[in-house]
């Protein structure tokens, strides 16, 4: 009776161990898709504000054109189209920025200045101090 008794809190120890296991595994795997499903929202987010950002300083971008000039994105909205009115054609990159701190400034500049290109920055907000630094390194900003 007693090996019996023995053997069965062993059983009953082995079977409460891989309940156990397979639980945490469970919480494990749950947590995992929590993860995966909160990083796909939080990379639909960054695109929504990167597809609203575009979109917006599109429409400023036309708003500053003369009269008869047209700015359309192309692809992915990195890159505007603007017609002039005899059909001339150029490229604007569109760098689209959701936050951009008097810290960014700098390695902005450096990646503009490395692309040896006119582009257009868009952002929401800039504080005083980022429009400084921004003007500092000869970029215009406007409001």
């Amino acid at each position: 009776a007693h090996k019996a008794h023995k053997a069965h809190k062993a059983h009953k120890a082995h079977k409460a161990h891989k309940a156990h296991k397979a639980h945490k595994a469970h919480k494990a795997h749950k947590a995992h898709k929590a993860h995966k499903a909160h990083k796909a929202h939080k990379a639909h987010n960054r695109a929504s504000t990167s597809n609203r950002l575009v979109r917006q300083g599109l429409q400023e971008l036309q708003r500053r054109l003369p009269p008869d000039w047209r700015a359309a994105a192309l692809g992915s909205g990195s890159v505007v189209a603007v017609v002039a009115p005899d059909r001339w054609k150029g490229n604007l990159p569109l760098q689209a920025c959701a936050r951009l701190a008097p810290r960014d400034v700098g390695p902005l500049v450096e990646k503009l200045e490395s692309d040896a290109v006119i582009q257009v920055v868009v952002a929401p907000f800039l504080t005083e101090s980022t429009r400084v630094r921004l003007r500092e390194n000869d970029m215009v900003t406007s409001t």
